[in-house]
């Protein structure tokens, strides 16, 4: 049984873990440079992967957070000047996601209204 602050402390767990991989799954040209080191886009893959994992395993807090996830994986697709390893992830985590989310009645109007990524 959790307590209100046990929820309310997870769910800001679980906010500040999504900021932190948006931002590092950027493209690493986007990606300020951390201590001057160029993030490398292998890095990126991995907590883009790793964001896809944690929003897989908290899909039931996700609704209110999914516009930023959205935007991000659109950002990472439309904005692409050629076809990365980094965008085909992108790609599959959208595509696993929408298999995923699209059960949900909460929020399967949010994703099955993500925009066309040409």
């Amino acid at each position: 049984m959790y307590s209100v602050h046990s929820s309310i402390s997870i769910l800001m767990s679980v906010i500040v873990v999504l900021q932190a991989l948006i931002f590092a799954s950027q493209f690493p040209e986007d990606q300020e440079t951390m201590n001057g080191v160029q993030c490398e886009e292998d890095a990126a893959v991995f907590y883009l992967e790793l964001l896809i994992r944690v929003i897989l395993q908290n899909r039931d807090r996700i609704a209110p957070f999914w516009h930023s996830i959205e935007d991000h994986l659109t950002k990472l697709i439309v904005n692409a000047k050629e076809h990365t390893f980094l965008v085909e992830r992108a790609v599959v985590g959208l595509l696993r996601l929408a298999i995923r989310l699209l059960r949900r009645e909460d929020i399967a109007p949010q994703v099955n209204g993500t925009p066309n990524v040409h």
